[in-house]
């Protein structure tokens, strides 16, 4: 028959794509809040740029060749056009400038929303993951309590049927003993029992002294 302490505790399971998950979100989410930003998403907190200068320069292309036409059709020319141009063009820029850095601001914030948000889920799935192993462990332990308890009990019933049988032996012994030590009296007290009609002798029952000849 197995023991209790034969019984395995169980252990708890620690799944391989939670722990790769959370490795990798919290530097990720670290870095964001500092502004180390992956280069695959930094033009979203960005603002200028090469990409942007090139847009620029195509707008104030446009600008400047519609005011040049404008001015054509309307007889007009010299440094009249050159200023009306240069002022269109100088308040697209500033325009188009703001615009991009505004764009840029409001990409830091949704990077600083995803870095919270990154770094709350980790958190939070950390706390879980804790209070479940700490529940698993209590649990565990409670169990490997139990068979504790239960292999105790089971020991001491045995010790406790030896016992009984000890205790009846060493009595058994006592009886064989007093015939050893003293046998002549022993035997005269069988045989006056058996004579005066039989009695008892520990836990031998004696019978009648006719009986003992039948």
């Amino acid at each position: 028959m197995p023991k209790y302490s034969d019984i395995a505790i169980p252990t708890f399971y620690e799944d391989q794509d939670y722990k790769n998950v959370q490795a990798n979100l919290f530097p990720f989410g670290t870095d964001i809040l500092k502004g180390d930003i992956p280069d695959y998403y930094k033009p979203i907190g960005e603002y200028g740029g090469k990409e942007f200068e090139d847009m620029l320069g195509l707008t104030t292309r446009d600008i400047t060749q519609a005011g040049l036409e404008s001015g054509a059709r309307m007889g007009m020319r010299g440094p009249r056009v050159s200023a009306g141009i240069s002022r269109s063009v100088g308040d697209a820029t500033k325009q188009l400038r703001y615009e991009d850095y505004a764009r840029a601001i409001e990409g830091r914030k949704g990077l600083l929303d995803t870095g919270i948000g990154v770094m709350e889920g980790v958190g939070n799935r950390g706390l879980e993951y804790g209070s479940q192993k700490n529940q698993f462990n209590l649990n565990a332990t409670n169990i490997a309590m139990k068979l504790a308890e239960a292999e105790e009990a089971k020991k001491k019933a045995t010790a406790d049927r030896w016992a009984k049988i000890i205790e009846s032996g060493v009595g058994l012994l006592g009886t064989a003993a007093g015939f050893a030590i003293n046998p002549a009296s022993a035997a005269t007290k069988v045989v006056k029992g058996a004579a005066s009609g039989g009695g008892n002798f520990g836990d031998y029952s004696m019978p009648k002294g006719e009986d003992l000849f039948k």
